[in-house]
């Protein structure tokens, strides 16, 4: 896609041989490069795997990695989970191979202006690389997973900040232990904002008004970071990217695989160093 004004997009550089991990809190998904070979293509070349669950315990995890990692690979992580990062890296060792995790200190290719970059999840930070390789700044990245995230990149490629709140999941599950009678109930479409039955009620607050978070709190972002000037992008994320969508006009983009493909960036510059 095109870019108009502010940075252009960076292309994907091809890190080759690498396989990229994204530990997140719910969800762990590992792409690595494809057997025909090819570089500086994705997901042409990388042939993303997700598992769903992600394990609470290190051992879990090194079960379902067994069957996707081959043998001396060398891995670039962005783990939100540190105890699970840990792990990973002792293991990988013992088999001969290197662990890089994504950290703010990597050579991202757009700066930090944080009070406490160190703090800052390097799930965000790869989503923001991975949104460069294809959008134009400024632009804000809103990744739907466990957390609801919003980070926010002005037009001279400066991380500003942005913010943070309960995922929809997450809200959910939130909403059913911390109440007597409300139930957890799948998670769809509301057929109207205007709940008949407590279901029906969960689903409007639930999926609705994340979706309306998402629009309000997007469109004041844009107001703040450029006001009446240079157009902001908004690029969605996150493992409920596919059902907030069509509730969220304001999202130019839903791309399911940023933080996969901002790893797949970062290990080209880390390559090229």
């Amino acid at each position: 896609m095109g870019a108009e004004g502010g940075l252009p997009p960076r292309p994907l550089p091809g890190p080759g041989g690498w396989v990229l991990l994204d530990i997140g809190n719910t969800r762990c998904k590992i792409a690595r490069h494809g057997p025909s070979g090819k570089e500086g293509k994705f997901p042409g070349a990388w042939r993303p795997r997700t598992l769903t669950t992600l394990p609470s315990r290190w051992p879990d995890l090194r079960q379902w990695l067994r069957q996707e990692l081959t043998g001396r690979e060398t891995l670039l992580v962005s783990s939100v989970v540190p105890s699970l990062g840990r792990g990973l890296s002792h293991w990988i060792e013992k088999r001969g191979g290197r662990v890089h995790f994504a950290t703010s200190r990597s050579p991202w290719s757009f700066r930090l202006g944080l009070r406490h970059p160190e703090t800052v999840g390097s799930d965000r930070l790869a989503a923001l690389e991975g949104a460069l390789t294809r959008y134009a700044a400024p632009l804000v990245v809103v990744s739907c997973g466990t957390a609801l995230t919003f980070s926010v990149l002005d037009a001279g490629g400066v991380f500003r900040g942005g913010a943070i709140a309960p995922g929809l999941d997450l809200a959910s599950r939130i909403l059913h232990r911390g109440t007597a009678q409300l139930p957890e109930i799948p998670l769809r479409r509301p057929r109207s904002l205007i709940g008949r039955d407590t279901g029906e009620s969960l689903r409007s607050g639930l999926v609705g008004g994340t979706a309306c978070l998402i629009e309000e709190l997007s469109r004041r972002i844009r107001e703040e970071l450029s006001p009446g000037r240079k157009a902001v992008k908004v690029i969605g994320t996150g493992g409920s990217a596919s059902l907030l969508a069509p509730l969220c006009p304001g999202v130019k983009a839903w791309e399911p695989c940023l933080v996969l493909r901002g790893l797949f960036s970062l290990a080209g510059r880390i390559r090229n160093r």
